[in-house]
């Protein structure tokens, strides 16, 4: 199955499933076990919303997107001991003469809660491309744990 993730949602799947997104200041976080060639991937849009909206789209902020992940992972045979995360994205899409305004660092405030929640479930985090001012393509291979991140300026990273 090949699956492309828009804002907020979530996909997993074992060995042959492909999960694709497009990201700005989102951020794509995957988790994958190497053991169970199993993982999953969710597009984070946004820190925080009212319980309402997270309890509708978890995957959309950063605050319930990690828990909502593992869960998903989980439910593919995964174990949370053996999880190892992948995390990019988080432009400064709004960069303008060598400075973000603050209140569009919405990406890197993204990260420092999904880095934190990560911590939290002390689950490792053994790859990051994150920040820059270009959006990126992202493939992830859910049944391997590898991640191709394409930034529109032309590079491209594995991990």
């Amino acid at each position: 199955m090949e699956v492309f993730l828009k804002i907020g949602e979530i996909a997993s799947g074992t060995d042959g499933d492909i999960v694709k997104t497009v990201l700005g200041s989102c951020i794509g976080l995957c988790l994958f076990d190497e053991e169970r060639k199993a993982g999953g991937m969710v597009h984070i849009m946004l820190p925080d919303g009212s319980e309402d909206e997270r309890g509708r789209q978890p995957g959309k902020f950063a605050v319930s997107a990690v828990d909502a992940l593992v869960a998903s992972v989980l439910g593919k045979g995964c174990r949370k001991d053996r999880l190892k995360a992948k995390i990019t994205g988080g432009a400064s899409m709004f960069f303008k003469e060598g400075h973000v305004a603050s209140n569009m660092m919405v990406g890197l405030r993204n990260h420092e809660i999904v880095v934190k929640r990560l911590a939290n479930l002390e689950i490792p985090t053994v790859f990051e491309d994150i920040g820059g001012t270009t959006g990126r393509n992202v493939t992830f291979a859910c049944g391997t744990g590898e991640l191709t991140v394409r930034n529109q300026a032309g590079g491209i990273r594995k991990g």
